[in-house]
């Protein structure tokens, strides 16, 4: 629990994102600080968090260069044509999970209806569509594997703002 703290406090000082391995993520200029818990490594688009023992880590990417998360659970799928603002990917012994932010110049409702069989999904025992002002969220959860999906759709004058959310138990 402590090294996940250090995780979001990390992501909430330095960026806001996720994706690949540090040594792909960061530039030339990409400076690293060590601490008795681990290491963060960043440069102007890019934060990596590992833990001493290399076996939690968290990455956040923003801006343009945001990558989407690698690997990505079978249950979860980007809408066609999302433009990736922002991206969050943690993994610990046994869990991972992110958070990808992005938007499309579709409208929200076309997007609700690309990610409304993916909530459906017997794979999830509680499933909830909530709508606040123009927001629509669409959770679906399963405590037995832990197991959950939230997305988020706002409506822009020009498209939709979309945020995916995931978390899975893992075998590790």
């Amino acid at each position: 629990m402590r090294n996940w703290s250090i995780v979001v406090l990390t992501g909430v000082l330095a960026l806001g994102g996720c994706g690949k391995k540090a040594e792909q993520d960061l530039g030339p200029d990409a400076r690293t600080i060590t601490t008795d818990e681990g290491s963060l490594s960043y440069d102007k688009d890019t934060a990596v968090f590992e833990s001493e023992d290399g076996t939690s880590s968290a990455v956040f990417s923003s801006g343009g260069q945001a990558p989407a998360a690698e690997n990505l659970p079978s249950f979860v799928k980007l809408y066609p044509g999302l433009s990736i603002e922002s991206s969050i990917q943690g993994n610990e012994p046994g869990k991972r999970g992110g958070m990808i932010i992005g938007s499309t110049t579709d409208n929200a409702d076309k997007v609700v209806a690309f990610y409304k069989p993916f909530i459906d999904d017997q794979r999830f025992s509680n499933r909830q569509d909530n709508q606040f002002g123009g927001t629509r969220m669409l959770v679906g959860a399963n405590g037995a594997d832990e197991t959950s999906l939230t997305v988020s759709v706002e409506p822009l004058d020009t498209g939709a703002r979309v945020s995916v959310i995931y978390a899975e138990k893992t075998d590790q």
